[in-house]
C-alpha cells in the first residue's frame, strides 16, 4: 500500500462539479488548504457565492470522496463561503458642470407608483 499524498486527495476532490462554478473545486481554486498526516486528511474549502445551508452537504460529499482514496483512515472536510466585492470605479472624472443626477422611471403598470 502507498502512502497517501496531497495530489491523490486532490485528484478525489476533482471529481465534484460545482453546479454554480461549471468546473471542479481544485480548478476553481476553491480549496485552500490540504494537509496529509499518516492517514489523516484536513481539507479547507471557500466558496465565492453565498452557499448558506449547502456547505453541509457540499462537505459531506467531498469528506465521502477523500475518505475512498486509499490510504484515507479519516477526512476531516470544511467548507464556507466568502463573497468578495467588486472593485468600484474610484478615479473616475465626473463631468464638467454636472452637480446633481435624477434618476426617472417611467413606472407604468400596477399600483402605488405616488411621489
Amino acid at each position: 500500500m502507498s502512502e497517501l499524498n496531497v495530489s491523490q486527495v486532490e485528484q478525489a476532490l476533482q471529481g465534484y462539479n460545482d453546479p454554480y462554478l461549471g468546473s471542479d473545486l481544485v480548478s476553481s481554486g476553491c480549496v485552500q488548504g490540504v494537509e496529509v498526516h499518516d492517514g489523516k486528511v484536513s481539507v479547507s474549502v471557500c466558496l465565492p457565492y453565498p452557499a448558506g445551508a449547502l456547505t453541509t452537504g457540499i462537505a459531506q460529499m467531498l469528506q465521502v470522496a477523500v475518505e475512498n482514496v486509499e490510504g484515507c483512515t479519516s477526512a476531516d472536510v470544511s467548507v464556507r463561503w466568502q463573497v468578495t466585492a467588486h472593485n468600484t470605479q474610484t478615479e473616475q472624472e465626473a463631468i464638467a458642470q454636472v452637480k446633481n443626477i435624477i434618476a426617472i422611471s417611467s413606472g407604468k403598470g400596477g399600483v402605488g407608483k405616488s411621489t
